[in-house]
């Protein structure tokens, strides 16, 4: 049987792998098609556990804005490690935590300046900046003025807006 250097093989043997060939064959390609669906799902559900925690982290942010910063006690609340806190907060909003904070602080200052008479050095404090000079930058940073020059514009326009209005009511009148 081995005279040409051929081994002869019966032939259920070759049936029998080449089946076994076969039916492997096929149910890696079964589990590449459900491969796909089931990674993207995975994928959704992770995204959707990273939105929900920017989301919280968010909110907290907003209600307690006022309060010093600190990254470890943060992500602690959450139970997420900071760096990937970080990451991910600056992945969804596009900027990074302590900016974000900054922003909320300056636009509850702005409203407090427009609202009461309070010192600026007392709004810096009250909405969570620790040092005026800081404050100062970081408001006209991001309102182009300083909060005495922003206080001077809004009064001047308030006070130009209630002789507006005066005057408009003395029309209506006559």
């Amino acid at each position: 049987m081995q005279a040409l250097g051929f081994v002869c093989v019966p032939l259920f043997l070759i049936n029998t792998l080449w089946y076994i060939i076969e039916f492997n064959k096929n149910s890696i390609e079964r589990t590449d098609v459900l491969r796909g669906p089931v990674q993207g799902i995975a994928k959704k559900n992770r995204q959707v556990k990273q939105l929900e925690i920017i989301n919280s982290i968010i909110r907290y942010l907003e209600d307690n804005y006022h309060e010093n910063y600190n990254r470890q006690e943060l992500a602690q609340k959450f139970d997420i490690h900071d760096n990937y806190m970080v990451q991910l907060f600056k992945k969804h909003t596009g900027r990074s935590i302590s900016d974000y904070i900054n922003m909320l602080r300056i636009r509850a200052s702005i409203g407090l300046i427009e609202k009461d008479d309070s010192k600026i050095i007392d709004i810096a404090y009250h909405v969570g900046f620790n040092n005026l000079t800081y404050f100062y930058r970081a408001f006209k940073a991001r309102t182009g003025m300083t909060p005495n020059k922003y206080r001077s514009v809004k009064l001047k326009q308030k006070t130009h807006m209630e002789k507006q209005a005066e005057l408009l009511t003395a029309e209506d009148e006559l």
